[in-house]
């Protein structure tokens, strides 16, 4: 498949050629995704016979087990931090009693940050313009979808080609206009971590 494409890039037919480097990744995904487990498992067994090595000082063996609990935490919510950010969103996580999950810690984690070793929301002032942007139009372009839904079923008679086309349509708006609503989230979720640290006494 490789000669393919690079027989289709020299003629000029890039279309063809990116149609089977896909088709390529699709049949092989499996074949890469054992790939990036096995190295995953290497990785990880490296750490831990390294960690077991008397040889090691111990601030290297202290190292090493901070990356051990990285790549741990990284399989576990697929998000990478470092061991100071991961003990203050344990220990937030611990004095909001529930309140806040886990999960949406994760979820705000971009908005998170370490600073004179406390963990502080900052939303800036580009965060609140794509939040009301994302917001505003996320609505606007869902309504229009559902109006658009309507519409075949108003006019009557439709063909079946043309109402297909119609529920195509206004599903690819619906769908747009969800994605964009679901892109304040972690906004939202950012506010409510400041928020509950807040009513809690604490500084963040």
């Amino acid at each position: 498949m490789i000669d393919k494409a690079l027989n289709y890039i020299a003629s000029g037919q890039y279309w063809l050629a990116s149609i089977v480097v896909v088709f390529a990744i699709i049949v092989n995904i499996e074949k890469i995704i054992s790939v990036i487990d096995t190295q995953k498992k290497k990785r990880l067994a490296f750490l831990k016979d390294a960690i077991s090595d008397d040889c090691l000082s111990d601030n290297l063996k202290s190292h090493l087990e901070d990356e051990l609990q990285s790549e741990y935490f990284y399989q576990t919510h697929k998000i990478r931090i470092d061991k100071f950010k991961r003990n203050l969103l344990f220990e937030y996580h611990d004095k909001l009693r529930g309140e806040i999950t886990f999960k949406q810690f994760k979820r705000a984690n971009d908005q998170l940050v370490v600073k004179d070793g406390k963990l502080r929301v900052e939303i800036s002032a580009f965060d609140n313009i794509a939040f009301y942007y994302n917001m505003f139009f996320g609505v606007i372009v869902s309504i229009f979808g559902f109006v658009v839904f309507s519409i075949p079923l108003n006019l009557g008679g439709t063909s079946l080609y043309s109402l297909i086309n119609w529920i195509a349509v206004s599903a690819f708006f619906i769908g747009f206009g969800f994605f964009m609503v679901y892109q304040t989230i972690p906004i939202l979720i950012a506010k409510r971590i400041r928020k509950a640290v807040n009513t809690s006494q604490e500084e963040i």
